[in-house]
């Protein structure tokens, strides 16, 4: 399929292909991450007012949740 990619002009190089694949997993997992965040909320017997502080609040948690742990 690469070389295929590739002849196709769909990418110039096996390493610009094999970029683009890491990119799409990378993409993948946040999505898992932030639909795993969603349900767990959204699982949660309460009624939540969505404030401008509860969406920042909301916001940093998902991007601290997608940071690379160090």
């Amino acid at each position: 399929m690469e070389n295929r990619q590739i002849s196709s002009g769909t990418y110039a190089t096996p390493d610009e292909f094999l970029t683009a694949l890491v990119e799409q997993e990378q993409e993948r997992q946040a999505k898992q991450k932030v639909n795993a965040l969603l349900k767990s909320t959204l699982g949660k017997d309460r009624t939540v007012e969505a404030t401008d502080e509860w969406c920042q609040q909301q916001r940093q948690q998902l991007i601290d949740s997608l940071l690379p742990e160090s």
